[in-house]
């Protein structure tokens, strides 16, 4: 595969939602949504051989961050 994108719409406002993302060889072409908050204010890039988990929260209905990051898991 090229690659995949991934977006959001809809998230309620108020409710703290978590979502685990599981990304196979993501270092090729895996882009996130705009505005994803990284701790640091830096993005981390995938492993383009493994799995990587990503972990995101929102809590205000429009802001995403991210929570938790493993990179390179067999």
């Amino acid at each position: 595969a090229s690659g995949a994108a991934l977006t959001h719409s809809n998230l309620p406002n108020g409710v703290v939602g978590y979502v685990v993302l599981e990304i196979t060889n993501g270092g090729v072409a895996t882009t996130l949504f705009s505005g994803l908050k990284w701790p640091g204010g830096v993005a981390q890039s995938f492993s383009v051989s493994g799995r990587d988990v990503l972990a995101l929260m929102c809590r205000d209905g429009s802001t995403v961050n991210v929570v938790g990051f493993s990179k390179g898991m067999a």
